[in-house]
C-alpha cells in the first residue's frame, strides 16, 4: 500500500454484538454519510474515505460461520454469491457477520424477518456459552487456590481483589442471558404483531464494559498501592505481548485451517516471555521478617534467635497469622493444621485455645489464639522459658 493509498483510508475499532446489528446498519451507514465508506476489516475496521452518500447497509448473521473466522470461509463466499443475485454487494465478513452493501433500491431484503431473528438468536447464544465456559473454568481453578491456599488471599489485598473479581466477572456474564432474555422476549411479541424486529445498541453490554474497565482500573491502582512493581510490569508485558500477537494476525487474516499455525506460535511467544520474565523476577531476601497486611488480617514471618545461659543459641522459623476476625483464624487453623494428625497439650507455657504438633521435621508446633495462629520451626521443642520469649516477642497473649 502506498502513501497515497494510506492517506485514503482509515481504520476504527469498534465491535458489536449479534443483537445489535441493526446498530451496526445504521453506524455503517452514519459513517458512509461522512464520506468514509465500510471497506471490511483489517486489525481493526477499514473504512475508504471518498465523497459522502446516503449507503444503505445489510449485516446479516451466518450460521455456518465460527466465532474464530477472521476472513469469508469457501462457504461464506457461496453465500455472498447467493446475495449478490439478489442485488447485495458483498463487502466482508468477520466471524459470523457477512457485511452488503444495497446496489438498488428494488433490492429485495436477504433474509426474512422470521430467518434473521432465528439466526442472531442462536449466534449470540453460542457466543454467550463460550464465555461462559472461560469464567466457569477460572471460578474454579481460582477457587480450587483459595480453598487449598487461603492464607495467600486472606492476607494480602491484591490477591483477595482478584479472588473477588471472577465471581464478578462470572456475574456479568449471567447477567448477559437475562439481558439476552428480555430482548428475546420483545423480539417475540414483536415479530406476534407483524413488526419488524429491533437490533439495537444494547444498555446491557455498554454498562458491562464500563464495570469491566472499572475493575481493571482498580485492579491496577491496587498493585501500584500494594508497590507490586514488578506485576504490575509483568502484566504490562504479558498484556502488550498478547494485544500484538492478536493485532497481527487480525491483520494478516489467516483461513480457519491456517490460524492453528499462528495459534501455536503465539502460544509460544506468551511461555517464552513468561519464562523470560520469571528470570528477571527480583530475589526476594528471607533473611529478616516480612509482613503482609490486609483488610482481613496481617501474615508475618521470620526468625527468632534465642540464647541460652550456655551461650548456645537456638533458631526458630515462625508464620504468625493475626485477625480480629474469628472465621478467619479458623479458615488459618483448618488449613494450617489439617494434615496433621498428632495432637499437642495446650500446656507448657502457650496458654493458648488449640495446640498440634507434627513430627515430618525436627519440631513443627501449631498454636492457636483467639486472633492468632502460629506455625513454631525449630530443631528441638522450645522449654518454657523458650515459649516465654516466644510470646513476649511475639506479642501473643
Amino acid at each position: 500500500m502506498d502513501k497515497q493509498e494510506q492517506k485514503m483510508i482509515t481504520r476504527r475499532f469498534r465491535s458489536f454484538h449479534y443483537t445489535e446489528c441493526g446498530a451496526f446498519e445504521e453506524y455503517l451507514r452514519r459513517m458512509s454519510r461522512k464520506g468514509l465508506h465500510f471497506r471490511g476489516w483489517k486489525a481493526g475496521m477499514v473504512f475508504e474515505k471518498g465523497k459522502p452518500e446516503d449507503a444503505v447497509y445489510s449485516v446479516e448473521v451466518f450460521e455456518k460461520g465460527k466465532e474464530t473466522d477472521l476472513r469469508p470461509e469457501p462457504d461464506t463466499e457461496e453465500f455472498a454469491d447467493y446475495c449478490e443475485a439478489a442485488d447485495w454487494e458483498f463487502i466482508d465478513g468477520n466471524r459470523r457477520f457477512c457485511v452488503f452493501r444495497r446496489r438498488s433500491e428494488d433490492a429485495v431484503p436477504i433474509m426474512t424477518e422470521e430467518e434473521r431473528f432465528s439466526a442472531v438468536r442462536r449466534a449470540e447464544i453460542r457466543g454467550m456459552i463460550r464465555y461462559t465456559i472461560v469464567y466457569l473454568f477460572l471460578n474454579l481453578l481460582f477457587g480450587i487456590i483459595a480453598y487449598l491456599y487461603p492464607e495467600l488471599w486472606l492476607f494480602s489485598n491484591l490477591y483477595l481483589l482478584v479472588i473477588m473479581i471472577m465471581p464478578f466477572m462470572l456475574l456479568l456474564n449471567l447477567g448477559e442471558y437475562l439481558s439476552f432474555c428480555l430482548w428475546y422476549v420483545r423480539g417475540r411479541m414483536r415479530l406476534s404483531s407483524g413488526e419488524g424486529v429491533l437490533y439495537p445498541r444494547r444498555l446491557w453490554y455498554i454498562a458491562e464494559n464500563i464495570l469491566i474497565m472499572a475493575v481493571l482500573l482498580v485492579l491496577i491502582l491496587c498493585m501500584a498501592a500494594e508497590r507490586e512493581w514488578y506485576g504490575l510490569f509483568y502484566v504490562a508485558v504479558i498484556t502488550v505481548l498478547q494485544v500484538g500477537l492478536r493485532y497481527g494476525i487480525n491483520y494478516i487474516r489467516p483461513f480457519r485451517e491456517e490460524q492453528k499455525r499462528y495459534s501455536v506460535w503465539s502460544a509460544i511467544a506468551v511461555a517464552a516471555a513468561i519464562f523470560l520474565l520469571n528470570l528477571m523476577r527480583p530475589e526476594t531476601d528471607y533473611g529478616w521478617a516480612g509482613t503482609e497486611t490486609s483488610i482481613l488480617g496481617t501474615a508475618e514471618e521470620g526468625y527468632i534467635n534465642i540464647s541460652s545461659d550456655g551461650e548456645e543459641v537456638t533458631d526458630y522459623i515462625y508464620e504468625l497469622y493475626r485477625s480480629e476476625k474469628p472465621w478467619v483464624i479458623s479458615v488459618v487453623w483448618w488449613s494450617q493444621s489439617r494434615r496433621v494428625e498428632i495432637p499437642a497439650s495446650a500446656e507448657g507455657g502457650w496458654d493458648a485455645e488449640e495446640m498440634a504438633a507434627d513430627d515430618a521435621y525436627a519440631s513443627r508446633i501449631f498454636v492457636r489464639y483467639n486472633d492468632a495462629v502460629l506455625i513454631l520451626y525449630g530443631s528441638t521443642d522450645p522449654g518454657e522459658r523458650e515459649i516465654r520469649i516466644l510470646r513476649d516477642r511475639l506479642g501473643l497473649s
